[in-house]
């Protein structure tokens, strides 16, 4: 891992900058829930008929191609490996030597010019100020959103939530717009703001997606100006199926969009938010599946703050009916895996440990033994 913007940014050059074409990019931060928020945003773009619609996510699930979507699909194989050879040879003739992930952003934005995306949903690879994707130029209309951020990667980042937030606040400028969301961290919330008020960064109002009551009435979401907001006044009972962890998610991509809907979408606002709460998935993030008439969750929660977010989510939505489960866990070398099992397992549960395959270009990955 080499972070700094000077290859990328001589790489895109050499690509006639594919980064200057979007009308609007939503650009994501954070250290959790940053691919959930990508999900999200990018299921309420769609649901708006607003598109084509650009999704970059990393790391990728399965291979490189499945972290460029456009409109919520993973992009075709032959499209992601001509750009991708497009990018690399461009980095030849340069003389440039891209890590691995400037040259899967690079592929990202020729994919997504060749698909004449509009609206770009980028998630941030690792910290924000300097990493491959803070290249888009301020004539690009962009919002930011910061999602949960804690202690990972300390030895890029920083070693307190503080010192972390203010690296990847570093992908806020002058007259962006900024939603952060609900904040595990007292301190966070106040480097953020700092941090916008130093950039000139416009920081957006915080909302809440309430659950809707047993009875089926619809839920509100609040905060900020939605008493005044039209398109923010009431949002569907879908919400009522959701976890805390999903409800901030929501919250966060209804706070980001509202501001940058053009007078009159294709599709109400609250008609697409309903279409999106009940159609958005995540691979491997709080995903269920059914096994012979029996619930399977897949996560990768890696940090404390996310082994959390799941433990509470499994408590609201699998125990009462499932007080006893099976844990099948694989964790990368170095993490700290006494704090992430703490509180997952509880007396009667079964613990399976495994190892995972190395993933494809990401070397630097690699799984602790069983």
């Amino acid at each position: 891992i080499d972070l700094g913007l000077d290859r990328i940014t001589r790489l895109l050059a050499a690509l006639d900058a594919p980064q200057t074409t979007f009308r609007h990019v939503f650009h994501v931060a954070g250290t959790n829930g940053k691919g959930s928020v990508c999900a999200m945003t990018t299921a309420m773009l769609i649901g708006l008929g607003l598109g084509p619609v650009g999704t970059f996510t990393s790391p990728h699930l399965v291979a490189p191609h499945d972290a460029v979507l456009v409109d919520g699909r993973p992009c075709d194989v032959g499209t992601y490996r001509t750009c991708a050879s497009q990018a690399a040879a461009a980095a030849d003739r340069q003389q440039l030597r891209p890590t691995s992930f400037e040259l899967s952003c690079a592929t990202m934005l020729l994919v997504f010019r060749a698909a004449g995306v509009q609206y770009a949903v980028v998630e941030v690879g690792l910290g924000g100020r300097r990493d491959a994707t803070n290249i888009f130029p301020p004539h690009v209309p962009r919002t930011c959103l910061v999602t949960a951020i804690g202690l990972d990667h300390t030895e890029f980042l920083g070693t307190t939530s503080a010192a972390i937030a203010r690296e990847k606040g570093g992908i806020l400028s002058p007259g962006c717009a900024v939603v952060v969301a609900q904040q595990p961290h007292d301190d966070v919330d106040a480097v953020l703001r700092a941090v916008a008020a130093e950039t000139g960064a416009r920081l957006l109002p915080r909302r809440r997606v309430v659950a809707s009551p047993a009875n089926g009435a619809d839920a509100d979401v609040q905060g900020g100006e939605s008493d005044r907001n039209p398109h923010a006044a009431r949002e569907p009972d879908e919400a009522r199926a959701m976890g805390d962890a999903q409800r901030v998610v929501a919250a966060t991509a209804i706070a980001a969009l509202l501001p940058t809907l053009p007078a009159a979408p294709p599709v109400a606002p609250r008609a697409a938010v309903r279409w999106a709460l009940r159609h958005v998935r995540w691979p491997g993030r709080l995903d269920t599946r059914w096994l012979r008439r029996h619930p399977v969750l897949f996560d990768a929660a890696h940090n404390p703050d996310a082994a959390a977010v799941l433990a509470a989510y499994v408590a609201q939505s699998l125990r009462p009916t499932h007080p006893r489960l099976c844990w099948v866990l694989a964790f990368t070398a170095g993490k700290n895996v006494a704090s992430m099992l703490a509180p997952w397992i509880h007396p009667g549960d079964a613990v399976v440990l495994t190892r995972f395959d190395a993933p494809e270009g990401m070397p630097w990955i690699r799984a602790a033994d069983p």
